[in-house]
């Protein structure tokens, strides 16, 4: 082989021979051709912020060595200004000693040095100067020219970046965003448009999105994915993609997919496979981008007609926002599908569960969800996704990762096909058990082994005492096969303040004491509770103990197996119970209540009622079954503020709904006894007018109050009383403005108003609420006063 020509020409010594033809020879054969537009390494910016690629040393000593620089990026740390910039300086005051054609000229090495150098001290620079001037006026009494006092929105971007990411509100950072343009620049597409995220599944250009732009993504604080079926109104994305999925969401169809924002979209003619494949893909999208989400607060889940499930995507949050998660709101019929045992997998279910997405999405081991404060799950009406043996298991699993929860509720609706005739809330309308072809779920296990607080140890002793957390309990139409795992879970979360227990079959009660009980101690912070009456008796009958002398439970610690008698444990101290809800009164006053009934008589509850007379402020019935039921209810309670008396049952309920009771008379003898009652809800005492009144051109100024409603609601009377309050009601007016022409029915109806208004003002005292509507307006008693006498008083309609 010719030998090569790279190594000819003249010599001029070894160094020249050796060394100036390899470099002759690198920069002939491996330098890439440029254009002459090209940028070279050296034309780049010192403040870009991409970093060269460092080329190997080829073993010459640079001068950078020579003064002890290190070229490692890594041995020069970001969190370090001041030590980068005396390498700085030391590396740039080398240039003007440096022999021959290497004078002012940096190596590539010390060229990306230099970059990184730069990127280091870049954003202290500004906020440095400011505080230089301010600390060297007051030192030397000297002030640098041109900088001013130091103030937010002079800081560098970065660090307005890096505040602002503490800030979830997104009203707070509004009211940012107007302080000035360059907050309103950075507040408004950086972090305003995406503290909340509100789409669908299906919307794949929105993960897509935040998949890509990660920074952008940290900065979102609530997550939540709408039902497929949804209105797309409440849809809230960046402005960015608010044009890229208009299109695509009025092309939405009834299946659930967004055939627009897909790129695989399918047809109404394609077979099922496609179809779930892109549910997966929707899937893969969504997960991706919550991995991305890593200062998550909020997650709120709605899909309810779509394959896709949360407990597919619960790796995806607990590998992502996981550990900052402090809200979670499911609402999902899968999530109560049987599959997921309580007690944990082995390897070899671990394995076998792999093939299964939703399980394998629970079943993956992950840390305690410590920041979490509120877990809600709820099922669904509809009939997609329902399970006709529903259980907690997966909702088991969730809950053992939240160790320092506050709010749990779990509420089961029975779906539409299941013969029961649900209410508003999805629960029977009786209350009660109803035999369907779903059972309930049972949760004997989820209240047996589960507990939410910390363990503390004292500084007096070396052993740890458990501190519960849970303030706040909600669980609706479930069973239990005893009362025992209620009591126990009841017992260790001392910290309950509400508690809601709505449709609970209790299981087999202990036949030796007659009803339910708990054990003594429990709840001693009960402030509301929503439950049956049997539960709410046990309440007000359990004792509270001291502290120090409570007893850990146990299955006999009931007050008729303590060992101890209970006077030695007892305190004059009571619950702070303000509200209580939930229960009936059936007619039954005797005073006694057999060993075999589930049933307390009501005179017995009305008896350990009273004893929270000075505390219970608001009490709210579900039914109640004559006149006698109230005047007790009310002799127990006299101090109450807000009372719903729910609905009247058995063979005197004749009226019907939206009519006027006829026995007002009875009505307010009761009421009077009641001096501080302020709303009245269950009754209705006024009259509705039919036709909707007609007002002149030119009305009086008796008729502003009726030319008010009957714009808002042509159904609805408002008309000023002239009824007055000192003592008995006076006689109407005697004839009405002529300008409001109305039926002589109608006319009847608003006189027999005013008379009711004027009868209830001079009866109740404190009564301003009453007759509560379902469309949300409630008729609002107004008393006009002269002094400290009152002159007249006036009903009028507004909303609740």
């Amino acid at each position: 082989m010719a030998p090569s020509s790279s190594t000819s020409g003249p010599a001029s010594g070894p160094a020249s021979s050796s060394v100036f033809p390899r470099k002759k020879a690198l920069g002939s054969a491996q330098r890439p051709n440029r254009t002459p537009t090209e940028p070279t390494l050296f034309s780049r910016s010192l403040r870009s912020s991409a970093v060269p690629i460092v080329p190997k040393s080829n073993g010459v000593k640079t001068p950078s060595k020579s003064l002890g620089l290190s070229l490692d990026l890594s041995a020069h740390s970001r969190g370090d200004p001041v030590g980068a910039l005396r390498v700085l300086l030391k590396l740039l005051t080398s240039l003007p000693s440096r022999v021959g054609g290497c004078q002012y000229k940096l190596t590539p090495a010390e060229h990306a040095l230099a970059v990184h150098l730069v990127g280091v001290v870049d954003p202290f620079v500004c906020h440095g100067a400011r505080v230089l001037s301010v600390s060297t006026s007051n030192s030397m009494g000297v002030t640098l020219s041109g900088f001013g006092d130091v103030s937010f929105a002079s800081l560098p971007t970065e660090l307005i970046d890096l505040i602002l990411a503490h800030i979830d509100s997104r009203e707070d950072l509004f009211q940012v965003g107007l302080v000035s343009k360059r907050l309103h620049d950075i507040v408004f597409p950086q972090h305003f448009e995406y503290r909340v995220i509100r789409c669908k599944a299906s919307s794949v250009k929105v993960w897509k999105h935040l998949t890509t732009h990660s920074v952008l993504a940290r900065n979102v604080r609530k997550v939540e994915i709408l039902d497929e079926r949804e209105r797309n109104g409440q849809v809230i994305v960046p402005r960015l993609l608010r044009a890229k999925i208009g299109p695509a969401v009025k092309s939405q169809g009834g299946g659930g997919v967004d055939t627009a924002s897909s790129s695989g979209s399918s047809s109404s003619d394609e077979h099922d496979t496609k179809k779930l494949n892109i549910h997966m893909k929707h899937e893969r999208l969504l997960s991706r981008a919550l991995l991305h989400m890593l200062y998550l607060k909020e997650f709120k889940w709605s899909c309810n007609h779509s394959p896709i499930s949360i407990s597919t995507i619960w790796s995806s949050l607990m590998n992502g926002p996981g550990k900052g998660l402090q809200v979670l709101d499911v609402s999902d019929n899968m999530l109560f599908h049987p599959g997921l045992s309580w007690n944990s997998a082995s390897e070899n279910d671990t394995e076998e569960s792999e093939s299964d997405g939703e399980e394998t999405g629970l079943l993956s081991k992950g840390s305690a969800l410590h920041e979490m404060s509120s877990v809600v799950v709820r099922s669904t009406p509809h009939t997609y996704g329902a399970a006709k043996n529903p259980e907690l298991g997966r909702i088991g699993r969730i809950l053992h990762q939240c160790v320092t929860l506050k709010n749990l509720e779990i509420s089961y609706i029975s779906p539409r096909s299941s013969g029961t005739i649900p209410n508003g809330q999805g629960i029977p309308v009786n209350g009660n058990a109803s035999t369907n072809t779903r059972t309930r779920p049972l949760a004997d296990q989820l209240l047996m082994y589960t507990q939410f607080g910390s363990n503390a140890i004292s500084s007096t002793s070396t052993t740890s005492t458990f501190s519960p957390s849970l303030t706040s309990l909600t669980l609706t139409n479930l069973r239990l096969t005893s009362p025992l795992p209620l009591t126990r879970f009841l017992n260790v979360h001392t910290a309950l303040e509400r508690l809601s227990l709505v449709d609970i079959h209790l299981g087999a009660v202990n036949q030796t004491n007659g009803w339910f009980q708990l054990p003594p101690g429990c709840l001693p912070r009960l402030r509301e509770i929503r439950a049956p009456k049997e539960v709410i008796n046990a309440v007000l009958e359990c004792p509270l103990l001291n502290e120090d002398m409570r007893p850990d439970f146990h299955e006999d610690a009931l007050p008729a197996a303590q060992t101890e008698p209970l006077e030695n444990w007892r305190t004059n101290k009571r619950r702070p119970l303000r509200i209580i809800k939930g229960f009936k009164l059936s007619g039954h006053h005797s005073s006694t209540t057999s060993s075999y009934s589930r049933t307390i008589a009501d005179l017995v509850f009305l008896a350990n009622l009273k004893a929270y007379a000075s505390e219970v402020s608001q009490v709210e019935l579900v039914s109640w079954h004559d006149m006698d039921d109230i005047r007790k209810l009310t002799a127990a309670v006299p101090n109450l503020e807000g009372l719903n008396v729910g609905k009247r049952v058995g063979p005197h309920n004749g009226i019907g709904a939206g009519t006027a009771v006829a026995n007002i008379t009875e009505w307010t003898e009761v009421l009077s006894t009641m001096s501080e009652l302020k709303e009245l809800r269950g009754v209705r005492f006024f009259y509705e007018v039919t036709s909707p009144p007609t007002v002149s051109s030119n009305p009086g100024p008796r008729s502003s109050v009726v030319s008010a409603s009957a714009a808002a609601h042509p159904t609805l009377n408002t008309s000023a009383s002239t009824s007055t309050a000192g003592g008995p009601p006076q006689p109407p007016h005697p004839s009405l403005p002529t300008h409001i022409k109305l039926s002589a029915t109608d006319r009847s109806r608003l006189r027999k108003n005013e008379e009711i208004a004027g009868l209830l003002a001079w009866k109740c005292k404190g009564l301003r609420k009453v007759d509560w509507w379902d469309d949300g307006r409630v008729v609002v008693l107004v008393r006009d006063r002269e002094g400290d006498n009152m002159k007249k008083a006036r009903w009028e309609v507004r909303k609740a």
